[in-house]
């Protein structure tokens, strides 16, 4: 089985090896390339956008964020490189870098948005009984993402990716 995991899809095929070990290689396709289109990495962006808007809150999301065209590709291949290294199980902190956003987005700023997320998250943890996923700030202009939000990024793809795979198996 092969997994072809792309930006927008995730592409699975199925071989059979045909010929003994020794022999040429050979073998048999047993399912044609199938998979998800709504399951690439451009959905961990997405999600991961989705967090923002949550984060920032709504107005500095469409009037600051959505309309820096640069600092928001900046952001977003940032992200990209955070989301590549990113290793689930493994406890290292994600620094997310807000500095393209200049000065839109003060320290003071970002400490009161830091704080509000963080105060939000304890009250949806409360409300769920589970712990809370707070952010930390780090320097001016930066926010450590905990490997606890990291995973919810790509979560909805994983189960995707798991529910396929074994519905092939089967």
């Amino acid at each position: 089985m092969v997994l072809d995991c792309g930006g927008g899809t995730v592409d699975i095929t199925i071989h059979k090896l045909t010929c003994e070990v020794e022999e040429r290689f050979v073998c048999e396709e047993l399912l044609p390339s199938s998979g998800g289109s709504d399951w690439g990495s451009k959905f961990v962006d997405f999600h991961f956008e989705s967090f923002l808007k949550d984060f920032f809150g709504q107005d500095f999301y469409e009037d600051v964020y959505k309309k820096n065209a640069m600092a928001r590709l900046e952001i977003l291949k940032h992200f990209e490189m955070l989301k590549r290294k990113f290793n689930p199980g493994v406890d290292e902190r994600s620094r997310l870098q807000l500095s393209y956003i200049g000065e839109d987005l003060s320290a003071s700023q970002l400490a009161t948005l830091v704080t509000a997320y963080n105060t939000n998250q304890e009250e949806i943890a409360t409300a769920n009984g589970k712990p809370a996923i707070k952010l930390t700030k780090r320097g001016a202009s930066s926010v450590d993402l905990p490997p606890e939000l990291m995973v919810t990024f790509f979560e909805g793809l994983f189960e995707k990716i798991k529910d396929k795979v074994s519905s092939l198996i089967d």
